[in-house]
């Protein structure tokens, strides 16, 4: 995961890159990448820790639209 800056108004995304660890087939590689808001990035790591202090439950990051 990579959180970072698309431009110099402070347009937020992020970026995900999920790799294949090519133990039993052919190694493979997906990549996406979505635009949000920055302050829904505060609101994404808030509900993160709850989740690290219940030990369950989820945390969304949502896309701007």
């Amino acid at each position: 995961m990579r959180f970072y800056c698309v431009d110099g108004v402070g347009h937020a995304a992020l970026e995900v890159t999920i790799e294949d660890d090519d133990v039993y087939h052919t190694p493979g590689t997906a990549k996406f990448s979505f635009r949000f808001e920055p302050g829904e990035l505060d609101r994404f790591l808030e509900r993160l820790r709850v989740v690290e202090i219940k030990k369950c439950g989820e945390a969304t990051l949502h896309a701007a639209v």
